[in-house]
C-alpha cells in the first residue's frame, strides 16, 4: 500500500516523513481554482480575482469581498469554503468591533481565521478547508496590508501575491513588474495583465477588483467601467 493510501484518511495523522497528505490535497485543490491577486503599496491595496463562468445565463457572481470597511478579501479553491470563511471572518469583524467600539486590524482577523482554519487539521472527522484567502486592508499602525492564509491556516504577510491556478507564473510576473511607489491605477493594471496572462479567453466582465485606498481607508469594488478602462489601457500599450 502506498504511503497516500496508508496515511491520507486523516488530516490528523502524520506519515513518516512528517507530511499531513490531507492538507496537501487540500493545496492541490487550491491549485485548481480561479486565480486571485493581491497587492499592496503606500498608496493602497488591490484585490482581484477571475470568476469561472460555467453559463452565459448567470446574471451575478462574487470572487472579491467586503469584510469591513477597510477590509476586503479574495480566494481561490472551493467557493463554498471560501465563502463559509468570508462570513465567520465578517462576524469576528464585526464582534470586535462591537466589544472594542473599534475596528478590527487586518493581522487579528487574520490570525483568528487562520486558528480556526488550522483547528480542523487536529480534528478528527473534519477536513482541511479547501481554499486559500488573500485579505488587503488598512491597518491603523502599519498601513496598506496583504495577509495570505494557506489551507493549512498558515499566516503570511507580503506585498503582492497570487493563488489558484498558474501560481507559479503569476508570481513571477508579478515580482518581475511590482514597484513599491505604485499607484491604484497601475496596481489594477498590473493585476489585470496577470490574470491575462494566467487565464484562458479572459474577458473584463470575467474580472472582480476591489480597492482600498489608503487616503479614504475604504473598501470598495472597482465599476465595470474602471476595469475595461485598465483592460484598454494595456491593450494600447502592447
Amino acid at each position: 500500500m502506498s504511503e497516500s493510501e496508508e496515511y491520507d484518511k486523516s488530516s490528523t495523522m502524520y506519515s513518516p516523513e512528517g507530511r499531513i497528505i490531507q492538507v496537501e490535497y487540500s493545496s492541490e485543490a487550491v491549485k485548481k481554482g480561479a486565480p486571485a491577486i493581491g497587492i499592496k503599496t503606500s498608496n493602497g491595496v488591490v484585490l482581484a480575482g477571475v470568476v469561472k463562468s460555467h453559463s452565459k445565463l448567470l446574471e451575478s457572481h462574487e470572487k472579491v469581498f467586503k469584510i469591513d470597511e477597510h477590509i476586503g478579501a479574495t480566494s481561490a479553491g472551493y467557493m463554498s469554503d471560501s465563502r463559509l470563511l468570508i462570513d465567520r471572518a465578517r462576524v469576528l469583524s464585526q464582534s470586535y468591533r462591537v466589544t472594542y467600539n473599534a475596528e478590527i486590524d487586518i493581522n487579528v482577523l487574520a490570525q483568528r481565521l487562520g486558528r480556526l482554519a488550522q483547528r480542523v487539521t487536529q480534528i478528527g472527522g473534519t477536513r482541511p478547508f479547501g481554499c486559500a484567502i488573500i485579505f488587503g486592508g488598512i491597518s491603523q499602525e502599519i498601513g496598506p496590508e496583504i495577509v495570505l492564509m494557506d489551507t493549512s491556516g498558515a499566516i503570511t504577510k507580503t506585498k503582492a501575491t497570487a493563488v489558484g491556478a498558474n501560481e507559479a507564473k503569476a508570481m513571477e510576473i508579478l515580482q518581475a513588474q511590482y514597484k513599491d511607489d505604485m499607484t491604484i491605477e497601475k496596481m489594477i493594471t498590473l493585476a489585470i495583465d496577470t490574470l491575462r496572462e494566467v487565464s484562458e479567453e479572459l474577458n473584463p466582465g470575467d474580472i472582480d477588483i476591489g480597492i482600498i485606498d489608503i487616503k479614504t481607508k475604504t473598501f470598495r469594488l472597482a465599476s465595470p467601467e474602471e476595469i475595461k478602462k485598465a483592460w484598454k489601457k494595456k491593450q494600447k500599450e502592447k
